[in-house]
């Protein structure tokens, strides 16, 4: 499994400084699910597009199923590189482990890929969510609608006769306005090249969350799929890493005697936090006030536009204890951020003897900047991001750590 020390989703669901609900709850992962151990644990599929229909199973095709690592594409020589060649970003998650899956290739020709995983949820488990990351990339022919090349998402439950579950089914297709994607029309160097009349877009890594709670003891089928143009001369290709963990709000840093922050599953477009007694107060970007008295809190998920219905979640905290900190820093793992809030400039103490690979994202997880830290203290500077809260993702030598800080 992946080194993981995520500490606001994910494994473990942890709440620090005396919060009420305090656990340690060990969600187990489906094995392989996040290609650590390679592909076998998945099964891949091939077809035609448009419309996209990928049902021939096959063994994983070499530069069609891929494996993306820190080295670039295992087992395939076409576009081999540790970064993406038109959207620079690099081709194994940076928020998941050592490897992670390319679905689909530069090769044109109206084909289709999909990858396919059996979720067994966990009997007895009422919270329950699959977190996936993912980049797309794709050439931009503006044909009609229904012939552009295109990336799917989509889940079943079927252990209910193959059911579709609200929320999961996501349709990215090129052209028009895409949230976080990004054109690249001038890359010659590319190869196909990228050029005003053959235009790409591309979204850099992204996270997103399928909720399965209330399918203990369901199996349930996650599917990936990738499709070129129809007409045939144009590809689409798409990048996917995989975790799970709980469905639910957690306290992500130590509470101080007057506040905490809670944190929500990512992947959403808009997150409004209330007070769940009268859903007449609301908090800024989840910051909330704490005392001995246990307060309950709610969280209005919001999806983008057509991407699933609304939800609704609650907590409930307290802090028996007070400290005297003066930040919210969290001094967990190998690396630490300071001051939390931040002001104009963010503290980074590497406690490792190597370099670090450290990139800030927004709440929908786009990646907004990447940086290079040394051992010991560097200062980042964050003047440019607007007020809200953010996550940095730090790759180490020992696993991959994710923490999130207030831009004030």
């Amino acid at each position: 499994m992946k080194k993981l020390h995520i500490i606001w989703l994910l494994v473990s669901l942890l709440f620090s400084g005396g919060l009420t609900h305090a656990q340690s709850t060990t969600v187990p992962c489906p094995p392989g699910i996040d290609f650590e151990t390679g592909l076998s644990a998945w099964s891949y599929y091939v077809g035609t597009c448009c419309p996209l229909v990928a049902e021939t199973l096959t063994s994983a095709i070499s530069c069609r199923h891929t494996l993306t690592s820190a080295s670039g594409l295992v087992g395939c020589s076409a576009g081999a590189s540790a970064t993406d060649q038109y959207g620079g970003f690099p081709i194994a998650c940076p928020a998941g482990g050592t490897q992670s899956l390319r679905i689909g290739d530069l090769v044109n020709g109206a084909q289709a890929e999909k990858a396919r995983y059996y979720v067994t949820v966990p009997a007895g488990t009422s919270s329950y969510a699959l977190l996936y990351h993912y980049a797309i990339v794709f050439q931009n022919p503006s044909h009609a609608p229904s012939m552009q090349p295109r990336f799917e998402t989509n889940a079943f439950d079927t252990t209910a006769g193959w059911t579709p579950l609200a929320g999961a089914h996501h349709t990215y297709i090129a052209g028009g306005v895409l949230p976080g994607f990004i054109i690249n029309s001038a890359c010659p160097t590319c190869v196909p090249v990228a050029n005003a009349s053959q235009p790409v877009q591309y979204r850099d890594w992204a996270t997103a969350t399928i909720d399965l709670s209330g399918l203990g003891g369901h199996v349930v089928a996650v599917d990936f799929m990738n499709g070129d143009c129809s007409p045939g001369g144009h590809f689409s290709y798409g990048y996917v890493d995989v975790a799970c963990g709980l469905f639910e709000i957690s306290a992500t840093i130590s509470c101080d005697t007057t506040w905490t922050l809670l944190s929500a599953p990512p992947g959403y477009e808009n997150y409004t936090w209330y007070d769940s007694a009268s859903f007449t107060t609301t908090y800024s970007n989840g910051w909330v006030p704490v005392s001995p008295t246990p307060a309950s809190y709610a969280v209005i998920l919001q999806p983008y536009p057509g991407f699933g219905p609304t939800d609704t979640l609650y907590t409930t905290i307290s802090c028996p204890t007070t400290t005297n900190i003066a930040t919210h820093e969290d001094r967990s793992g190998t690396v630490r951020l300071f001051p939390n809030p931040a002001g104009n400039e963010l503290m980074v103490g590497n406690r490792t003897p190597c370099e670090t690979e450290l990139t800030i994202s927004n709440t929908v997880g786009l990646v907004i900047s990447r940086h290079h830290l040394s051992a010991g203290q560097d200062r980042i500077n964050i003047d440019h991001l607007p007020s809200g809260i953010y996550t940095a993702t730090i790759r180490t030598p020992a696993g991959t750590e994710l923490k999130r800080f207030l831009k004030q």
